[in-house]
């Protein structure tokens, strides 16, 4: 039994944040690491599955965790049928939950800091780009990008 975050997970706001965020499974955790996809995955399947990582990513934001770590290897793609695939978050080891009393420039500055989309695009762009046939279509959300602009006029000023 594991406990997974999986693109299609619904969030739920009880505590303890973190675990009420993952289901408890016992399918089959014969996948691959998101870090290999290129080898084991059609291509034609790697923007679904970097997406449904993104997803991932956006849904733990929006349930105040922050993971400093993030990498592909964190994420376990399993096939399904009809060519579809299955993206789950395996790892949380560095992992940080908002605290009550954090304010939102506080937690925006950590999670600007952390770049936690930005890391997944990046550490992937390059391996889905590398034969030249694909583009890896990655816009970023821009959520905390409000603490980067502060920071700018400050030293404006």
């Amino acid at each position: 039994m594991s406990r997974w975050m999986c693109a299609h997970s619904a969030p739920r706001k009880t505590c303890p944040r973190v675990y009420s965020k993952f289901e408890a499974s016992s399918w089959n955790t014969s996948g691959i690491l998101l870090a290999d996809v290129t080898s084991h995955a059609p291509q034609s399947s790697w923007q679904s599955i970097f997406d449904k990582a993104i997803h991932i990513v956006h849904v733990l934001n929006g349930e105040g965790i922050l993971n400093r770590g993030l990498t592909p290897e964190q994420f376990i793609v399993v096939p399904q049928e009809g060519g579809e695939y299955r993206v789950c978050m395996t790892g949380l080891g560095r992992c940080q939950i908002r605290e009550d009393d954090e304010s939102d420039e506080e937690w925006a500055r950590k999670k600007w800091f952390a770049a936690e989309e930005d890391r997944l695009a990046g550490a992937l762009k390059d391996k889905f780009e590398a034969n030249g046939e694909f583009v890896l279509e990655f816009e970023p959300s821009l959520k905390y990008s409000q603490v980067w602009e502060k920071d700018e006029q400050n030293e404006n000023k």
